[in-house]
């Protein structure tokens, strides 16, 4: 919320006009523009275009449900196969792990789809890989802001805040330690925080870490140090 909050006071310094829980509900196309009516009245708002933020959704249209195990994806293992021998599956339709949840949830990020093709090609060609999982990771620029959403804000019980001369960062905890962060101002370094978080989740799940070795401790001393010197 905190968070949002910088959001929404960046946009309304900007002029832009925000309509929070509204639903559209007719668009109307005019000669000089776009109408959009809200169902809670029925003034119009003119726009030039309407963006649909829609999400990710898997195409499971070419997928035989009957024979192959699917959620809201494929479901496949930490070697990218699915229930049906020699069946890979890797990218947006494929569910992978949360290694923050432990559950099998669909991750649209090329960068997880590229570590699901690497390791679907490599067990393909007879070499036994694993791809653990990952977690959700947005990065958002939009009118000269930054926003980014590392792992998830809401599942935690300890909130932190660190502000720069330049950044925000609002950093949720559990008992099993960092579970998510939001930046607010900056992006540069969140694909590192995000590294750190995945060696520490790895760690925690006993899965191998590499050449790294982060305790909650140590990862929360990385990140400050990190976003201090970068902020």
């Amino acid at each position: 919320p905190a968070c949002a909050e910088k959001v929404e006071d960046s946009l309304e310094k900007m002029g832009v006009k925000m309509r929070l829980g509204a639903a559209i509900s007719r668009i109307v196309e005019q000669g000089d523009g776009i109408e959009a009516y809200f169902a809670d009245h029925d003034l119009a708002e003119k726009a030039d275009f309407i963006v649909l933020c829609i999400g990710a959704r898997s195409n499971m249209s070419f997928v035989n449900q009957d024979e192959v195990a699917t959620g809201a994806g494929v479901l496949v293992d930490d070697h990218m196969c699915t229930n049906v021998e020699n069946l890979y599956a890797a990218g947006d339709v494929a569910q992978g792990t949360n290694l923050l949840t432990g559950k099998k949830e669909t991750i649209a990020l090329w960068a997880n789809a590229r570590y699901q093709g690497r390791t679907a090609g490599a067990n393909m060609a007879g070499v036994n890989q694993t791809y653990p999982g990952n977690i959700p990771h947005n990065i958002t620029h939009f009118l000269d802001m930054d926003f980014v959403g590392i792992g998830d804000v809401r599942n935690g019980s300890r909130e932190e805040e660190i502000v720069t001369k330049d950044g925000y960062y609002y950093l949720v905890f559990n008992d099993k330690g960092l579970q998510g962060i939001n930046m607010f101002g900056r992006f540069h370094e969140s694909g590192l925080v995000k590294s750190r978080m995945i060696k520490r989740l790895l760690l925690h799940n006993n899965l191998p870490t590499g050449n790294y070795d982060f305790s909650n401790d140590l990862l929360m001393q990385y990140i400050k140090k990190t976003i201090l010197y970068m902020g």
